[in-house]
């Protein structure tokens, strides 16, 4: 998002708006999924990677008895 602002007294902002839209990666809460180049003219961006939907799910059942079964 991008708002236009006047400062001073009084501060003044305008309407927010959308800067940049598309498919970016999601990240977890506190992780930036975008940088700033040094001269601050440019934003680099992580882009989700198109995926068809999940059509299998694997279930591992009793697996704490299977991870002490490997550590064998």
């Amino acid at each position: 998002m991008v708002v236009a602002i006047e400062p001073g007294p009084p501060f003044k902002a305008a309407v927010p708006r959308v800067l940049f839209a598309g498919d970016y990666a999601t990240v977890t809460w506190g992780e930036a999924n975008y940088d700033v180049s040094p001269d601050d003219r440019r934003f680099l961006m992580l882009r989700s990677e198109a995926q068809p939907p999940a059509r299998e799910l694997h279930l591992v059942l009793n697996w704490s008895v299977e991870l002490e079964r490997a550590e064998r």
